[in-house]
């Protein structure tokens, strides 16, 4: 009962019902929703099996749980991974249910080549009962007092809509199909069994210790997220110079990786359009293109944190993507070239990398920045290029080399913190101690030194004075200390 109270009192969204929000993963929590749901997937054919006249056929069980397994596995990692990152709940929950629903489709026609269901279909139908439950589990545990009736409660309306939905499609799908009343007040009364099972099995789990015992961090992280920096370490107005210089990277991040999506996207939609006609699971490619093409868009007309969630994702499909269409060319003879294993690892990294810095800058999903913020970061960016590390202390300079030309970059330490500009007023911003500028070789006859600078992630290879390494490693020292 303290739980329920719990959940009730606080507002908790659905974030925290299943264990998965910005501050980490209580995976008590996880797991009884898992159990939950596949009991209850499981449950509705063995009731089915025993209350009519099914003539299964032999050896139904074993591929029948090991897919239903299979795609419970696959909705929670969804769930896991992208709560885990992506800050907005509404957003969350449809960019996880979408996902699951293509990952799922595309494992259904690699491991069971017989699948008759139509690619979009299948999407569509794996995509909209895992959406309308985590909505209906969100919009029942805010207003519903008890925990237990809240869950079954969500089940059985989420369950409900999903089958006047595939009522509606099969009447456009088949106009001549016959509708029979009796059949479906029986399977509303499966349902309600099912959302009684799936509910008093989530709520049984959320009341073991290991599912409750984070609770309270669960509920911290709802008053709000700290910066990943301390705000306490300076001024109103570094802090605002902070949010400027991680939305200028932001920006900057998202550029290219826009129009590497839209033009694979293209690729991938004229590929998969082409060859659609020979073997229908082209269409996947194509679907696949679409959503690079809207993410490239996106991310270039609106560059925001949330956009690195949705590159990771998208490039994560087309990484397992890539890697499943190579698997099966080899499994069927036909030879694949390895290239599209190495291109599928490469874009998994990517993806995950992607939710990485998502981690990092996913405090500016709340935190917009003025654009007077911006403009006073372009002014400190210009007076700092005017400044030299020979006249003034706050200041070093590194010299950025390239194939083919140098570009200097200039850092001013700032209450703990160090700021580098270069001349096209490119920003990068961090705390002291996590900027790292390590020279090759030190040799008291030679400098400037080779050296290699990483700020925010970024790293540069270039040339230092020995007096600007000096006063970097000063003022480590000062702030460790």
């Amino acid at each position: 009962m303290e739980t329920s109270m719990n959940i009730h009192q606080k507002k908790l969204s659905v974030k925290e019902l299943v264990g998965c929000n910005n501050e980490g993963i209580t995976w008590g929590r996880l797991a009884a929703f898992f159990a939950a749901y596949f009991l209850s997937l499981l449950f509705n054919m063995l009731f089915n099996m025993l209350t009519q006249d099914y003539q299964l056929p032999p050896g139904f069980w074993l591929p029948y749980i090991s897919f239903t397994l299979l795609g419970a596995i696959l909705f929670t990692a969804c769930i896991a991974v992208v709560f885990r990152f992506v800050r907005h709940i509404y957003a969350a929950i449809l960019i996880s249910t979408l996902g699951y629903g293509i990952i799922n489709t595309i494992f259904h026609i690699f491991l069971t080549p017989q699948y008759q269901r139509s690619v979009v279909q299948s999407v569509f139908v794996g995509w909209l009962w895992t959406f309308l439950l985590l909505m209906a589990l969100h919009i029942s545990v805010q207003n519903i007092k008890q925990t237990w009736w809240a869950l079954i409660i969500a089940y059985f309306s989420a369950g409900a809509v999903h089958q006047i939905a595939m009522l509606i499609m099969s009447r456009i799908l088949e106009p001549a199909s016959i509708i029979s009343l009796k059949a479906e007040l029986s399977d509303l009364v499966m349902l309600a069994l099912d959302a009684a099972v799936f509910g008093g099995l989530f709520w049984a789990g959320l009341q073991l210790r290991w599912s409750r015992w984070q609770m309270a961090g669960a509920a911290g992280a709802e008053a709000g997220t700290p910066l990943p920096w301390a705000e306490s370490r300076g001024s109103f107005e570094l802090v605002e110079l902070k949010k400027a210089v991680d939305t200028r990277l932001i920006k900057k991040m998202l550029r290219p990786a826009a129009i590497g999506s839209i033009v694979f996207g293209i690729i991938a939609v004229v590929t998969g359009s082409s060859f659609a006609h020979g073997n229908p699971i082209n269409v996947i490619l194509a679907f696949i293109g679409i959503i690079l093409i809207l993410e490239g868009a996106w991310c270039a007309v609106a560059p925001q944190p949330m956009g690195l969630v949705v590159d990771g994702i998208v490039l994560i499909i087309l990484g397992v993507w890539n890697g499943l269409v190579t698997f099966a060319n080899i499994a069927a003879g036909a030879g694949s070239s390895g290239g599209f294993i190495v291109l599928g690892i490469w874009q998994i990294v990517l993806g995950i990398k992607s939710f990485k810095n998502y981690k990092t800058y996913a405090y500016l999903s709340n935190a917009p920045v003025p654009e007077e913020s911006l403009q006073r970061l372009d002014l400190m960016a210009d007076n700092i290029n005017q400044l030299s590390e020979n006249v003034d202390e706050s200041i070093i300079e590194f010299q950025a080399k390239t194939l083919f030309k140098k570009t200097p970059l200039k850092g001013k330490f700032i209450e703990g913190m160090i700021l580098f500009v270069n001349p096209g007023r490119d920003s990068y911003m961090d705390k002291i101690e996590n900027v790292k500028l390590k020279p090759h070789k030190i040799n008291p006859d030679q400098y400037p030194a080779q050296a290699t600078l990483t700020v925010c992630g970024t790293v540069f290879m270039g040339e230092i004075s020995q007096r600007g390494l000096e006063r970097f490693n000063r003022w480590q020292s000062q702030s460790v200390s």
